[in-house]
């Protein structure tokens, strides 16, 4: 009888063997699909993470391009506004020596008339005639104002008779 327990035994013992080898690779294959499973992720993050690197640095050059010539067309504008200016300046400087020359030249001028004006004697009597000239303007303005009143009166005259003929 002996024999038989020890059979039993070993048999009982070669089974929960098989059963824990079973196990085994039961457990086995799920870390290996959980390993394969991990390695897909990672690999997908990896193409992902290349994917958005690479879009990175596509945005950067294109960004950095566009700021380049930005910047070359704002110098040339900023270049084009300095010499306009300068030449601007140029100019005013031109008419302002101009202009001084030309007062220069008017002062001469007066200076011979008033000079010329001392020596004939021409002074007072352009003082007498100076006083004539006053009431010039004066005159001038009344015969408008009395043209205009004549001429507003003879068309409002013409207006009556035209509604008349009308009417």
């Amino acid at each position: 009888m002996g024999k038989k327990k020890k059979a039993s035994a070993a048999a009982a013992t070669g089974t929960s063997l098989s059963k824990e080898i079973h196990d085994l690779k039961t457990l086995n294959s799920k870390l290996v699909k959980e390993v394969t499973e991990l390695r897909k992720q990672i690999e997908h993050l990896a193409d992902r993470d290349i994917t958005d690197s690479i879009e990175r640095d596509v945005f950067s050059l294109s960004l950095s391009s566009t700021l380049r010539e930005a910047e070359a067309r704002s110098k040339a504008q900023i270049a084009e506004a300095a010499y306009k200016a300068e030449s601007a300046t140029a100019e005013l400087n031109a008419m302002e020596m101009r202009l001084l020359s030309l007062l220069r030249e008017h002062d001469e001028l007066e200076r011979e008339l008033e000079l010329i004006i001392e020596g004939s004697g021409y002074s007072e009597k352009a003082e007498s005639e100076k006083t004539n000239w006053i009431f010039y303007p004066i005159a001038v303005t009344a015969i408008f104002f009395l043209s205009t009143a004549v001429l507003r009166f003879y068309q409002s005259s013409k207006l009556k008779k035209l509604k008349k003929l009308k009417k």
